[in-house]
């Protein structure tokens, strides 16, 4: 697993980095971590742990969304506000119903802000760059929580 990670870090291109991130997923739930972790590298890294995140979460849900949903939920700073994004987008994908509620309230928190800019400042507080977080960033979040949720909701009526 550690030759893998170094060689996603060091892939030169998209199809190289892919590779590694399904390399990477084939070993479940504790590769969750160093492909979260990676969704905060560059575009070609972003992309291939996205990728391999959601083969981890088609792979085994009952496993993996939990630990996606903890990412999510995570107010100690160490994720910016895009891996809440793309973890939200991954959670939808592997069809984490169970998570509806905590993105519900998710959405009722980034609704409250408003357009009140100190608001969304001090809502940033809970992401691991304060400063990229704006109304801007938090209507993004919310429309990828609307497209997760109406995922969800589909999968749940037959």
């Amino acid at each position: 697993m550690r030759d893998l990670i170094k060689d996603f870090d060091q892939a030169p291109n998209q199809a190289e980095a892919d590779a590694d991130a399904v390399g990477l997923a084939m070993y479940g739930q504790h590769a969750i971590i160093p492909l979260v972790e990676r969704l905060e590298g560059g575009d070609v890294a972003s992309l291939a742990a996205e990728r391999g995140l959601g083969l981890i979460g088609s792979n085994d849900p009952a496993v993996a969304c939990p630990k996606f949903a903890g990412v999510v939920a995570d107010r100690a700073r160490r994720f910016k506000w895009q891996t809440h994004k793309t973890m939200i987008k991954v959670i939808g994908r592997s069809a984490c119903a169970q998570t509806a509620p905590m993105l519900q309230q998710y959405r009722v928190e980034l609704q409250a802000l408003g357009s009140d800019a100190a608001r969304a400042t001090a809502f940033a507080r809970r992401y691991s760059e304060t400063e990229s977080f704006d109304i801007d960033s938090a209507a993004n979040l919310g429309s990828e929580i609307d497209a997760t949720l109406a995922i969800l909701n589909a999968q749940a009526k037959p």
